[in-house]
């Protein structure tokens, strides 16, 4: 069985911004997995497990037509010490609804990816700058990333579905 996360992207401008402040902290922490693995910004909605990811396509091509676009706010920089430094969004209905929505969707058919960590019980939503991070790493991260000039709005313009492990984006739609 193979890991799939299914994530939300952004508008144009909040993609590049998001982008180069990744960059950034690679360079900084000389950790580049994100940039090396073509990591675009994001914030994973549900992750599962199946045999191929054909079945989870099929639902999201039906489920994709009911979203619409949404805006979200970037509040702060946040992190799953050591490991992971993220912006953290405004943990709002629409991202409450879409993750809900998902995991109702796929739950019956696959297994949830991840330890559940992308279950609406255990949601935190995220939107990862640098992850694989020692403690080193961590803190020149965090030094970094609070260069973002934060709280902004984003708009979520299309949901993906990506290979996990290693990291491939399959299919995106455009809400």
């Amino acid at each position: 069985m193979k890991a799939y996360a299914v994530t939300i992207g952004f508008d144009k401008s909040t993609t590049d911004i998001i982008q180069e402040h990744i960059d950034k902290i690679a360079k900084a922490t000389k950790n580049d997995y994100m940039v090396s693995n073509n990591i675009e910004p994001h914030i994973t909605i549900g992750a599962f497990c199946a045999e191929n990811g054909q079945a989870i396509i099929d639902i999201l091509d039906i489920e994709t037509l009911r979203l619409k676009p949404d805006m979200v706010f970037l509040k702060s920089i946040e992190s799953f010490y050591p490991n992971v430094v993220y912006i953290s969004p405004e943990k709002n209905s629409y991202l409450s609804i879409l993750n809900q929505t998902i995991h109702n969707k796929m739950s019956d058919l696959f297994v949830a990816a991840d330890h559940e960590y992308y279950t609406p019980k255990n949601w935190v939503p995220h939107c990862a700058l640098a992850v694989q991070l020692n403690m080193y790493q961590h803190k020149i991260a965090i030094s970094e990333a609070t260069k973002i000039e934060l709280p902004f709005w984003a708009t979520v313009e299309q949901i993906s579905l990506a290979e996990c492990l290693p990291y491939r984006q399959i299919k995106t739609w455009t809400l």
